[in-house]
């Protein structure tokens, strides 16, 4: 029935229903095998044959339970495909309309979460802040900065050792929109290939052509501005961000990212949010910054030898962060499972995501995403795929042009915090 109900109401989310499906039930498979494969390697071969398979493998009523699970939303997905089906084929009885509840579904995502604001009140939020943040301050987004670092690279056909690409291939990506259509993961490969080239102080100096302001007093954007004291006004507990630029850093406590995960540092991070003193408050650089000079705690992070060596440091640093708080984005794609800007991704939390190791709902803040767009689909993929709500601003006026001022995100910011700070919330 709902099949046919989405089929004839909205042709074009039926292949997101779709997909959500075949996204939650490869999920759950994956997880039954997991736990069976585990419960096998712990559980001695018996003497005699078992009574069952699944007294063999020591969890028969749990693995009962999933392979249910399984089944109810195989059968789902299959009423749902079934209903299309009937309906395109012209073989199908008409029923009453019914309410639209599958995943995919068109919802009103500009609405605050009960579950953010209750976690913003009780000091159990953590902000994780990308270069989307920054765009309305002229910080550059990663494409634009690599874009730049292009530019400058020398005339050199060689490729040089463990490279991607030679100079003149670099050079060749600053025009066009090659890179705009790149992953994270072959965006960080272009970063790998041009401090090969430039080593630490030249990346360095380079970098900060485009990042001129030597704090956030000296932007003259209204829009950001507004923007960044609703997004600082918030309660989280902490941030981290990727973020190479400044932005944040003299409003904070500027940490590393952590090397050790001892319960003192978890106590410090809340005892800066205990104080009612948002400058107390703690920010980690993920990436580190380009303001600090090479072998400084908080450089910043350029090279694939430098990625690679924080690798575990970073994930666990997502794994603490998230068994102990929700986690809510801002200004980050989230694009992939691989790329490492996505906090509740597979990266981090392999190999079955956030819902492995944390019990919390986690929350994501986007642009509001064109109906049936690439952008639209990812949305429904991470609502389906982690415990997370997703929370959606304007960008775009009526007739799709981007609004200007683009305040969208700053009055989602203070709608929140209007809620936090209402008496009765």
């Amino acid at each position: 029935a709902q099949g046919v109900f989405y089929a004839r109401e909205s042709p074009d989310l039926v292949e997101n229903t779709m997909m959500v499906y075949r996204v939650r039930f490869l999920r759950q498979l994956h997880q039954f095998a997991g736990r069976a494969s585990l419960a096998s390697a712990a559980t001695p071969a018996p003497s005699s044959p078992p009574a069952s398979a699944s007294e063999h493998l020591g969890g028969g009523a749990k693995l009962k339970a999933d392979a249910a699970s399984i089944a109810g939303l195989t059968g789902l997905g299959l009423a749902a495909v079934g209903g299309v089906y009937l309906l395109l084929s012209g073989r199908h009885r008409e029923a009453p309309p019914v309410e639209a509840s599958l995943p995919g579904e068109r919802l009103d995502r500009s609405r605050i979460p009960g579950g953010l604001v209750r976690a913003l009140q009780e000091g159990k939020c953590f902000g994780f802040v990308g270069a989307g943040a920054s765009k309305n301050a002229g910080s550059p987004v990663f494409v634009e900065l690599l874009q730049h670092l292009c530019k400058h690279t020398p005339e050199d056909d060689r490729v040089l050792e463990g490279a991607y690409r030679s100079a003149n291939e670099l050079r060749a990506l600053a025009e066009g929109d090659e890179m705009w259509e790149m992953t994270n993961y072959e965006l960080d490969k272009v970063q790998f290939d041009l401090f090969r080239i430039f080593k630490y102080s030249h990346m360095q100096e380079l970098s900060q052509q485009k990042f001129p302001w030597k704090s956030p007093w000296e932007i003259k954007s209204d829009a950001y501005n507004r923007q960044r004291k609703a997004f600082l006004d918030l309660p989280f507990v902490g941030f981290a961000t990727w973020n190479w630029d400044n932005l944040l850093d003299l409003a904070l406590v500027v940490e590393p990212l952590p090397r050790h995960f001892s319960e003192d540092l978890w106590t410090r991070v809340s005892e800066g949010w205990a104080a009612r003193d948002r400058g107390r408050r703690s920010l980690f650089k993920l990436n580190g910054s380009i303001t600090a000079k090479e072998g400084d705690p908080c450089a910043a992070v350029f090279g694939e030898d430098d990625y690679k060596a924080v690798e575990e440091d970073r994930r666990r640093f997502h794994q603490e962060v998230g068994k102990r708080f929700s986690i809510c984005t801002l200004g980050l794609r989230m694009e992939s499972e691989e790329t490492p800007y996505n906090p509740v991704g597979m990266r981090w939390w392999s190999p079955v995501g956030s819902a492995a190791g944390s019990d919390r709902e986690h929350y994501v803040i986007l642009p509001q995403a064109k109906p049936g767009s690439a952008e639209e689909k990812r949305i429904f993929e991470m609502e389906a795929t982690y415990r997370v709500k997703v929370i959606t601003f304007p960008l775009f006026d009526e007739e799709g042009k981007y609004l200007d001022p683009p305040v969208g995100l700053a009055e989602l910011l203070e709608r929140i915090r209007e809620e936090v700070n209402r008496p009765d919330a």
